[in-house]
């Protein structure tokens, strides 16, 4: 990964739970003097980037990203996009260099142009070229840090930090998607140990009349909620934190895709209200290997598969996990207007509210 300019990097990464530093951008928590409250002591702690691909009209186009294992050793990353009915998907896995040996360019590129801020993110992989310019519109926001402990002894355990910031891309080329004037995108940057454990999960992003407005929900099958928090970020840069008091989604039951929801949310500045609607198709994220049974993972390999998401069976047995959507939302309260976002969810079967939804 390419590094800024060294005068972009001169304030440390905090360790303040509510504060950013330049650093915090970059793949370095891993080092003891940056850790904060995070511990990299674990294999299936990540360093992980997500970057998407928004349409004007709200419909999510592609998701890019990818992880770095320290102590595994390795990295992951992917591309995945939507054509028409199909999903295709492309996905790298390969072993990190050991220290003084010279890196080769690999079909993925992730580099920091300005932290926080500007990114460019590239894939060259055979058939599949994307290029892009991802320029932050707004500060990013950092949500508190997510900390929730195993539920059975020596079981798996969420400890990590987590921010997301809106921006718009400048496409040199574009993967294959219809790059129309004015696409949005949005990035999500994490870091610790995160499981797979979590029976109803929402991650949502919306950019209204200028503001950034984001939220996690997550419950386990019986109701408990594991993490929660909402927030506000002003285009003068002022943030309004939040909580969730309410809400009401509806899920498809053929295929689990989020058809519609209405969030509730209170903090000491007032209230906000958000109602969204999803446009277009859901991407699966199964797609980008988070799913345990795709790929071989062999290092150095691309691998690449579609899903014909026009086949009932296949829509079904690929909405079974965590998917992106794009959304139109209409805010009232703090933010008043219309805009365009994400929704990230996954809902199983046994939760004991949303699941009697499902078929």
């Amino acid at each position: 990964m390419d590094m800024p300019p060294a005068d972009a990097l001169a304030r440390p990464a905090s360790t303040e739970e509510d504060a950013l530093g330049a650093w915090d951008d970059l793949p370095v928590h891993q080092s003891p003097a940056l850790l904060g409250s995070v511990s990299p002591a674990q294999p299936g702690w990540a360093e992980r980037f997500y970057f998407n691909v928004l349409a004007p009209t709200g419909e999510i186009l592609a998701i890019m990203g990818g992880g770095v294992y320290p102590l595994r050793g390795v990295s992951e990353c992917y591309f995945c996009r939507l054509d028409g009915d199909r999903q295709v998907n492309v996905r790298g896995f390969d072993e990190l260099p050991a220290p003084g040996r010279d890196v080769a360019a690999g079909a993925f590129s992730i580099r920091c142009e300005v932290p926080l801020r500007d990114w460019r993110v590239a894939v060259d992989a055979g058939e599949t070229r994307f290029d892009g310019r991802f320029a932050g519109v707004n500060a990013p926001y950092a949500y508190h840090v997510v900390d929730v402990p195993a539920t059975e002894p020596d079981g798996g355990f969420d400890h990590f930090r987590h921010f997301i910031a809106v921006g718009r891309w400048d496409l040199r080329e574009t993967g294959g998607l219809d790059a129309a004037d004015g696409l949005l995108g949005i990035r999500d940057r994490t870091w610790g140990v995160r499981t797979r454990r979590v029976r109803w999960h929402n991650w949502c992003v919306f950019q209204v009349a200028g503001a950034t407005i984001t939220l996690i929900h997550q419950e386990l099958a019986d109701g408990t909620v594991m993490h929660s928090e909402a927030g506000v970020v002003h285009p003068d840069g002022r943030v309004d934190r939040l909580a969730v008091t309410r809400h009401d989604i509806r899920f498809d039951p053929a295929d689990r895709q989020v058809i519609h929801g209405r969030w509730e949310l209170h903090g000491d500045a007032g209230e906000l209200t958000l109602g969204y609607e999803r446009v277009g198709t859901a991407l699966r994220l199964a797609g980008a290997g988070y799913d345990d049974r795709q790929g071989d993972r062999a290092a150095g390999g691309i691998q690449r598969d579609v899903y014909d998401l026009a086949d009932p069976e296949v829509t079904r047995r690929t909405g079974r996990g965590t998917m992106d959507a794009g959304a139109r939302v209409r805010a009232e309260g703090l933010v008043e207007g219309e805009g365009i976002g994400v929704v990230e969810s996954a809902v199983a079967r046994n939760h004991v509210r949303y699941g009697p939804q499902l078929g």
